[in-house]
């Protein structure tokens, strides 16, 4: 069954109440410098100062790819309990809309401990298929905001993550997100 098919059987459901498509995931991020290009002579080798920190956190994410809406949340770790935080604050942000939320297969999403919230559906995109996700293109922007970057302790880093989340406008998270067949699926379950 595809998306669109279970988009549009949820909207049936649920008759009355606004819908919103959302994909979600969640990515480490650490003190550890990310490496990336660097453009030099041909000839030369580039030189970038490095930090060694393994201190990490995991962003916790949700993006609507038809609106680019975002909700990002930063725990430290990835297990039940934080995914229910998420999931809970997720949920409080409009709590009149239906969401429904496009997850991988992760053992922390699929745990029969995590209680869903009223307002939120999951839709499970298939196994071992990360390209599949749009919330993935939003990890590799944010880390390559991040790259090269050295921090000189914890609070100096998470403020810098913060900042570089909240440079992310609807309209690049559209940019990112939209992924042709994806937004094929949520336009025909929203016209039937």
């Amino acid at each position: 069954m595809t998306i669109g098919t279970q988009i549009a059987i949820i909207r049936a459901t649920i008759r009355g109440r606004a819908v919103k498509v959302w994909t979600g995931d969640e990515s480490r991020v650490g003190m550890r410098t990310i490496r990336a290009l660097v453009l030099t002579d041909e000839g030369y080798k580039p030189i970038r100062a490095e930090q060694c920190d393994y201190q990490a956190w995991w962003v916790h994410g949700a993006v609507a790819p038809e609106t680019g809406d975002h909700y990002f949340l930063i725990l430290p770790h990835l297990d039940t309990a934080c995914v229910q935080t998420f999931l809970n604050d997720f949920a409080q942000q409009d709590p009149e809309t239906m969401h429904i939320l496009i997850w991988d297969n992760s053992r922390t999403h699929t745990t029969k401990h995590l209680v869903i919230p009223e307002n939120v559906r999951i839709l499970f995109q298939p196994p071992y298929a990360p390209e599949v996700n749009p919330t993935e293109r939003v990890w590799q922007a944010l880390k390559r905001s991040l790259a090269w970057e050295r921090y000189s302790n914890r609070e100096d880093f998470l403020n810098k993550l913060c900042k570089h989340i909240s440079d992310f406008t609807n309209d690049a998270i559209q940019h990112l997100t939209q992924y042709p067949w994806l937004m094929k699926g949520i336009i025909a379950a929203c016209q039937s």
